[in-house]
């Protein structure tokens, strides 16, 4: 039976009849009630999602994954055909004062005081035709800059972003409060792993040539292992050479086989530095080069190497090298655009390399300048009496490594709520905390579900045996459950979006944990249905709820953000039309 029609209509027709009129930001009143929930099970086989009308499923899924992401910028939707954050990009686009957006602001996309004094007015002057043809432009205009977006590069990474703050930020970078004031604006979070296969510049030859040594494996000392993949022509003493790719980064050059075997071939992009530092193509040839290798070396080492004794007070603490630095190329190409590199250029002992005049936990471009060494000590000792930022929380990969180690843990939440960015982001977030909950599967439960996986088996008469069974065939031993607090619930457009997500969140999280799903527990604040959305509510409420659909997942992902969107399929979906209820700004 269709429960999630049915929750849903208790909760409409629950605000239909005890709502209250209430005026609000977007200038169309809502009616509603204030604390809301229902109950749905995350059945696999029967997923919760309306069916008396039809939901956008493609957007619910691209929305999350973009979510997953950590991505706050509307392009990835944009490129998809998702067009539900449309509407608050272009809103944010109109907001920034001409004189404060830089020269991507096109004023043929920017509204004339007319059209300013219909949206804000939000009434219907007696000269309909005049107000139609407004509207009209404005959606023009809209299109036109939606169509920016998804070819302009530029203006999307300029206009298209919604802010910090937007879900995909605080799910996997929630910053800290109280970051002091004067911390550079353009490191704003650790940089991700670097991938060292990304930009080692590969050599390819002809490899036309094959012996016995092509295919070899072979350890060097410093470079980790490398692969000999071609024969070259002998050199001009008649001496074999060899095409050799490094595993770790995919480096690949020629050498001569006594080189090989002798280990006296280098990888000059393997992270030899600190287990993350590499030098690039760069030739030390001075001794203010051999001055800045070792303020390179020991930043890395401060930073990265458990053994240095200053690692306590920097890597230990959050401090980081950003990716770029990790190359000494690179390095040594920004350090001498630094503010007091001249200085520095003819006094390499007596100037440091700072990064406490920003009060910065990231070493980078723009966050470090060269100091006098007594100038530098004077920050560092001020800044190290200080705790150092903490880096940001990828609250996601918290929530899977508790419910790895520790599933009955009552802490395993998610925060979308920034006290800070609520106010600076396009839309404070509407669903602003989950909390996961896990309970043990009976042994009864746990066979059910090996059978239904593989059909009837013949199990151990001892329950010892049964377990290690289940164990041996990988079957869950845990339920996961999850409950969302909603701060604001739009009841007509947010509602059946906000289930189905999450629903999709709980069942994906579950397989990558190795847990069956339970339940997902919706509770509402302010839950509101607005007066434009009545006639299309009461008709939903006059359909039939349908079957419910089925979820696959790919069982090979084993990782939250391993998901694509082929991976996710709703399957055998019956819904009723379509009802178009406008996204109040």
């Amino acid at each position: 039976m269709n429960k999630v029609d049915t929750e849903y209509f208790r909760i409409v027709n629950d605000i239909l009849t005890n709502g209250k009129v209430k005026k609000n930001r977007t200038g169309i009143d809502t009616i509603g009630i204030f604390g809301a929930q229902a109950k749905y099970d995350v059945d696999l086989n029967a997923f919760p999602i309306l069916t008396t009308k039809k939901v956008h499923w493609t957007a619910i899924v691209h929305e999350l994954l973009w979510f997953i992401s950590g991505d706050t910028n509307i392009k990835y939707l944009v490129d998809n055909n998702v067009k539900i954050w449309n509407e608050w990009a272009f809103s944010r686009y109109q907001k920034v004062k001409p004189t404060l957006g830089g020269i991507m602001l096109v004023d043929e996309l920017l509204f004339t005081n007319q059209e300013k004094r219909v949206l804000a007015s939000k009434l219907e002057p007696e000269d309909v035709d005049v107000v139609d043809s407004i509207k009209k432009s404005i959606q023009e205009k809209q299109n036109k800059f939606i169509d920016r977006i998804k070819n302009d590069a530029e203006f999307a990474n300029r206009w298209g972003e919604l802010g910090y703050g937007t879900y995909g930020s605080t799910w996997t970078a929630f910053e800290v409060p109280n970051i002091p004031v004067n911390i550079n604006p353009h490191i704003k979070e650790k940089e991700p792993a670097y991938d060292y296969s990304i930009n080692s510049p590969k050599t390819f030859h002809t490899g036309v040539l094959k012996d016995d040594f092509c295919g070899k494996n072979i350890a060097t000392k410093k470079s980790g292992t490398l692969t000999v993949i071609g024969r070259e022509p002998n050199d001009m003493h008649g001496r074999p050479v060899y095409i050799v790719q490094f595993d770790k980064t995919g480096y690949t050059t020629i050498a001569r086989k006594d080189a090989i075997l002798n280990n006296r071939v280098g990888d000059p992009f393997y992270p030899s530095r600190a287990g993350v530092g590499f030098i690039g193509n760069y030739k030390i040839a001075s001794e203010l080069d051999e001055n800045l290798y070792k303020v390179w070396s020991h930043m890395l080492d401060r930073c990265y190497n458990p053994e240095c004794k200053e690692y306590e007070f920097y890597g230990n603490k959050g401090v980081f090298v950003c990716n770029r630095w990790l190359s000494f190329e690179r390095f040594i190409a920004d350090v001498k655009n630094l503010p007091n590199w001249r200085d520095k250029k003819l006094n390499p002992k007596n100037y440091q390399l700072d990064k406490d005049y920003y009060h910065s936990n990231c070493y980078s471009a723009d966050t470090c300048v060269w100091l006098k060494s007594d100038e530098n000590k004077k920050y560092q000792k001020k800044n190290q009496n200080q705790s150092r930022i903490p880096l940001p929380i990828n609250q996601l990969q918290k929530v899977i490594d508790k419910l790895k180690t520790n599933p009955d843990d009552r802490r395993i939440i998610v925060s979308a709520w920034h006290p800070y960015w609520v106010d600076h982001c396009a839309l404070p977030p509407c669903h602003c905390l989950f909390q996961f909950h896990t309970e043990e599967l009976t042994l009864e439960e746990r066979i059910e579900i090996l059978q239904k996986q593989v059909g009837p088996v013949n199990l151990p008469k001892s329950e010892m045996w049964v377990i290690q069974k289940l164990a041996e065939e990988n079957i869950p031993s845990r339920r996961l459950n999850c409950l969302l607090y909603q701060r604001s619930q739009d009841t007509a457009l947010g509602n059946p979006f906000n289930v189905a997500s999450y629903s999709l969140l709980t069942a994906m999280i579950a397989q990558t944990v190795n847990m069956t799903t339970g339940t997902f527990t919706h509770s509402t604040g302010d839950t509101h249905i607005y007066v434009n959305h009545l006639d299309g509510l009461k008709l939903q409420l006059t359909r039939e709820p349908k079957k419910l659909p089925k979820l696959w997942l790919n069982p090979e992902v084993k990782s939250l953000f391993d998901f694509k969107y082929d991976d996710i399929k709703l399957l055998d979906y019956e819904f009723h039309p379509t009802i178009k209820f406008e996204v109040a700004v």
